[in-house]
């Protein structure tokens, strides 16, 4: 009994934690906010914060991993039928949903990194980390020689082009996010049919749930923290 009940407690630190962190830098910027402001402002001691996190950085690592999991919520609405581009478009817009309540903090991020190797570098992870992730559960194979580079390619031509719209999407339907998403994969069929004698075709069928292999480690241990994160 005392296990589970520590077990519910650290995840209730864990989600305290990240959302008054997201909520911080949203208010003050990333640089302005100190692990200090957000022990203060989500009531938690120093020991609790540091037994689940190295620092800011690694909090925003757990942050996408919990976007992350929106991606999987996803899948249960897949039709067999369905093709890749439909997947990826319901995989993406899903994370894009659940992002959307942080989103302000997002944009602090964004204005932030270009400035801050450390952060820019946790960012590209993340993203890289979930552009595999959402080509893995639409049934694309992103293992083998080409494996790299269709996940980079999704990035690049996708999944980032489509953020710089979110970010300013203000629209009660994310509709500019939808319409983005829609230009950016067809972009990106265009690519992978010009480049498919080499990387190999952008298909495939969506795995189940229990069949997807988990995503490429990021910068976090099993713990969510991270050795090499702290501020």
């Amino acid at each position: 009994m005392a296990k589970r009940s520590s077990s519910g407690k650290k995840s209730t630190i864990r989600d305290r934690v990240i959302e008054s962190t997201l909520s911080l830098i949203a208010e003050k910027g990333f640089r302005a906010t100190s692990v200090k402001d957000v022990i203060k402002a989500c009531g938690v001691t120093e020991a609790e914060f540091y037994h689940e996190f190295d620092g800011l950085l690694s909090v925003l690592v757990a942050a996408s991993r919990h976007l992350n999991a929106a991606m999987m919520d996803a899948i249960a609405d897949f039709e067999e039928d369905d093709s890749t581009r439909e997947r990826l478009f319901a995989l993406v817009m899903a994370r894009f949903d659940a992002a959307t309540p942080w989103r302000a903090a997002i944009r602090e991020l964004a204005r932030s990194a270009p400035t801050n190797p450390v952060l820019a570098a946790t960012a590209g992870q993340a993203l890289m980390t979930m552009s595999a992730r959402a080509l893995r559960l639409a049934g694309v194979r992103v293992s083998g020689p080409f494996g790299f580079a269709r996940v980079n390619g999704f990035m690049l031509t996708v999944v980032l082009p489509t953020a710089r719209i979110w970010l300013q999407d203000e629209s009660a339907d994310l509709s500019k996010t939808m319409a983005a998403l829609n230009e950016s994969l067809d972009r990106a069929e265009r690519l992978m049919d010009y480049s498919r004698p080499f990387c190999g075709p952008f298909g495939g069928s969506a795995p189940s749930a229990e069949s997807v292999p988990p995503a490429p480690s990021d910068t976090t241990n099993g713990s969510g923290k991270s050795p090499t994160l702290s501020q």
